[in-house]
């Protein structure tokens, strides 16, 4: 009903803990199936981007020529579209398998999230210190 065309971040990595290089920013649309507490029955979709994660550090902190670089996000999610868009893929957590399709998806988002990294490959376990901004909704005006 909104017309959401995007929903974008602005993003900075002061640490991580080991190496994350190629890893690139994946946004994640959850329905939380009316249990918000729990979490298993969760389902939605996630995009994964070609869109880098920021570079890491802070001046003095990591290295001496190191600096926190702010990068802004918006990624698309057509949100009119009759079924899963191209290059969205489902998502459920526990043992909860998807629950509707993408306009019920659409209709009734819960959560909105950014991963760093493709969420199906498993990754080491790092520490990291993420800054984030401004997060925004962007829509259109139907005439």
């Amino acid at each position: 009903e909104r017309n959401v065309v995007s929903v974008g971040i602005d993003m900075a990595i002061p640490y991580v803990s080991g190496g994350v290089s190629g890893r690139t920013v994946t946004l994640i649309i959850l329905n939380d199936n009316g249990t918000p507490d729990d979490l298993s029955d969760d389902w939605g979709a996630y995009k994964v981007t070609d869109l880098p994660i920021p570079p890491t550090g802070i001046a003095g902190v990591t290295g001496p020529t190191d600096i926190l670089q702010w990068v802004t996000y918006d990624i698309e999610v057509p949100a009119a579209s009759a079924s899963l868009p191209e290059g969205w893929s489902w998502f459920s957590r526990g043992y909860a398998r998807r629950s509707g399709p993408w306009g019920r998806l659409m209709r009734d988002v819960d959560h909105v999230g950014f991963i760093l990294g493709d969420p199906a490959p498993r990754y080491p376990l790092l520490q990291w210190d993420v800054a984030m901004d401004n997060p925004r909704i962007t829509t259109i005006q139907v005439q």
